[in-house]
């Protein structure tokens, strides 16, 4: 996993799941790639391997894919200001 230095923070959307997650950010181009890499033990979330794509994500779990990795930041929607768009 990268350090606390160089891990990007993404902003999503609450309930939004680690399949949706690695695409938002384009680790993988489809979902079925995603599907495969989760099945296949290649993700990570908080340093452990994680085989359920349907995992909801929550505020500061680090997700990481190979070298690449992001922290979790969700969008809390009564707060307007930090809107992800």
């Amino acid at each position: 996993m990268s350090s606390e230095g160089d891990t990007r923070v993404v902003m999503l959307n609450p309930g939004t799941t680690l399949g949706q997650a690695l695409k938002y950010v384009g680790l993988v181009m489809t979902g079925g790639e995603g599907k495969a890499r989760i099945a296949g033990g290649e993700v990570r979330v908080n340093g452990a391997v994680e085989s359920h794509r349907g995992r909801r994500l929550v505020n500061g779990d680090e997700v990481a894919l190979g070298e690449t990795s992001f922290r979790v930041s969700v969008w809390n929607r009564e707060d307007t200001s930090r809107s992800p768009g």
